[in-house]
């Protein structure tokens, strides 16, 4: 399971959905989360993906968490491509 938290005040600085999404979308590609769409964050490729917001001492954050569903895991362990 591949985890990621964003401050809440990252995401809400820019007083835009759309660069709020850009923003979203960003993070998760650079955690390696297969994600989908071109400028904005529309799904992941593969597995399952769960969003919730936590507050602890440090601030609020949003979290996701990408578990990658057995046959891609199974898919990546062999080298097997879908292409």
């Amino acid at each position: 399971m591949t985890t990621i938290r964003i401050p809440v005040s990252e995401i809400h600085k820019h007083k835009n959905d759309v660069l709020n999404y850009a923003v979203i979308h960003s993070e998760l590609r650079k955690a390696g989360i297969p994600t989908v769409g071109a400028l904005s964050f529309v799904g992941v490729e593969h597995g399952r993906l769960t969003m919730f917001k936590e507050h602890n001492s440090k601030g609020s954050y949003y979290v996701y968490q990408w578990e990658p569903d057995a046959q891609s895991v199974d898919r990546n362990a062999t080298g097997e491509d879908d292409l």
